[in-house]
């Protein structure tokens, strides 16, 4: 709180445009774009390959990702870096990614049904993006309908 304040007083005394940790972000408004170039196999669908390039996930972004599992009994995981291919390819003792599991607001999940999932970056940062949609197996079993 301290920190704030002096941010705010040293910004109305010297006049200058808020920056750093005074700065706010619009997260809301935009319209979904749709990603179709995700891949389905099988019970699990995927943005992108580990090693392959994320998606830009700028501030309040919101992607509409159709997924293909015909269910809306799934799990959904994302992952986040700040560089489009955080994962090097090739050599297994290469320790240099740079990449985490989402928490909190930084995607948030506005939507999950039998043919997309939609989510929206809630933060003031920006990201890349890895997303993976799982058939809820377990889920699938209980209905009855031999699927």
């Amino acid at each position: 709180m301290r920190r704030l304040v002096i941010c705010l007083a040293v910004t109305y005394l010297l006049g200058l445009v808020p920056v750093g940790g005074c700065a706010t972000c619009t997260t809301g408004g935009q319209s979904p774009i749709t990603y179709s170039q995700g891949a389905t196999r099988g019970d699990t669908y995927t943005t992108s390959a580990w090693s392959g390039e994320w998606l830009h996930f700028p501030p309040g972004r919101r992607l509409l990702l159709p997924h293909g599992l015909a269910t809306p009994a799934v799990g959904v995981r994302s992952w986040l870096a700040f560089e489009a291919f955080p994962i090097p390819a090739g050599d297994a003792g290469d320790t240099t990614g740079t990449a985490a599991e989402a928490a909190g607001n930084q995607v948030v999940l506005e939507r999950v049904d039998a043919e997309v999932v939609q989510l929206r970056n809630d933060t003031c940062a920006t990201y890349y993006l890895r997303v993976e949609v799982r058939r809820d197996a377990s889920a699938d079993a209980g209905r009855g309908d031999g699927a």
